[in-house]
């Protein structure tokens, strides 16, 4: 099987697709993570309600896990 040159092009393309997605959701993922940890789980907005910074993490940890469950329970089909 011989490549010609729109073959190699079209498979470049395809790499650096690739490529700018991860790079893109990496990003994403960061800024979701900066948000959570600097901005939601300040000290000064956890102690008016009377939680500790591990509190508040096991919550959120416990809610990305419940939308995770449900997520794949409705990929799966378990959900319509």
């Amino acid at each position: 099987m011989s490549l010609d040159l729109t073959t190699c092009f079209r498979l470049s393309i395809a790499g650096i697709q690739t490529l700018v997605i991860g790079i893109l959701q990496g990003m994403a993922g960061g800024t979701l993570f900066y948000i959570t940890f600097f901005e939601v789980l300040d000290k000064d907005k956890l102690s008016k309600g009377g939680m500790s910074g591990l509190l508040g993490f096991c919550f959120i940890f416990a809610g990305f896990a419940i939308m995770a469950a449900v997520n794949a329970m409705g990929m799966y089909g378990v959900i319509e």
